[in-house]
């Protein structure tokens, strides 16, 4: 009984924890669409090219790519679909689709396959 009492809290201490950083990664959620956009246009100005990359997993190799092949940073907001966040990148789209083309992403994760990544999740 003694180990059932101990998985139940490692669970419950788990599930604590997940529900602590999915509240941590929806902070963009009270912001709108206008401040997506508003922040898109000052990162623009400013000379910065950025996406959120929103979904369950994180793929480096990815980032890797669109960061040190296009220039564009990337941050990985978990499964957050904000206003904030698709106003945002609808915005940064506007541009990097200018600045290269609307194939970017699809070629960049093409180009991603072929980097080796180490079990740290840095690339090589």
């Amino acid at each position: 009984m003694r180990h059932h009492a101990l998985t139940l809290t490692t669970v419950i201490l788990l599930l604590g924890a997940l529900n602590s950083n999915a509240q941590d990664n929806n902070v963009f959620s009270k912001y709108g669409c206008e401040s997506g956009e508003t922040d898109a246009r000052s990162d623009i100005e400013n000379g910065t090219l950025k996406q959120f990359l929103t979904g369950d997993g994180i793929d480096y190799r990815y980032q890797h790519v669109l960061n040190t092949e296009y220039g564009i940073e990337t941050q990985h907001v978990g499964c957050d679909l904000s206003d904030y966040i698709l106003c945002y990148n609808a915005k940064m789209n506007e541009i990097i689709f200018e600045k290269f083309d609307k194939n970017i992403y699809k070629t960049a994760r093409r180009k991603s396959e072929s980097v080796k990544v180490s079990a740290f999740g840095k690339n090589n």
